[in-house]
C-alpha cells in the first residue's frame, strides 16, 4: 500500500484523490483484489482509511493493507473575503449604533 496521501479542499467540498494501482503477488494466482475506495474517489476534509484485501486462487486471504488519505481544509479567497466583509459590516453597524446612542442621549 502507498504511504499517507495528502490533498486539500475547501470546507464542504470533496476532492478526487488517486494513487497507483496496488500490485498484489502470489505464488499461485490472485483471484480478487478488493479496496474500500478506488483511485480517483472523492474525499471530504478529514482523514479516511483506505483498506485493500487480496484473495488468492486457493481462497487464502492476505493480511489487509491500509493507508490514510488526508484532506486538509483550504480556505478559499472568496471565503476569506466574506469573513472580512462580515466583520467590517458588523463593526460599521456597531459604530452607527454608538453614534445614534450619543445623539439620542443629547
Amino acid at each position: 500500500c502507498p504511504a499517507e496521501l495528502h490533498s486539500q479542499a475547501t470546507e464542504g467540498a470533496t476532492v478526487p484523490v488517486s494513487w497507483p494501482d496496488i500490485v498484489v503477488k502470489d505464488n499461485d494466482c490472485v483471484s480478487l483484489v478488493n479496496a474500500s475506495h478506488a483511485p480517483g474517489s472523492l474525499f471530504s476534509v478529514g482523514n479516511t482509511t483506505v483498506t485493500v484485501i487480496a484473495v488468492d486462487c486457493s481462497n487464502n486471504t492476505a493480511t489487509p493493507c491500509s493507508f490514510t488519505v488526508r484532506v486538509d481544509q483550504l480556505q478559499s479567497s472568496t471565503a476569506q473575503s466574506s469573513i472580512l466583509s462580515t466583520t467590517m459590516v458588523g463593526a460599521a453597524v456597531a459604530g452607527i449604533a454608538a453614534i445614534l446612542t450619543v445623539i439620542v442621549g443629547i
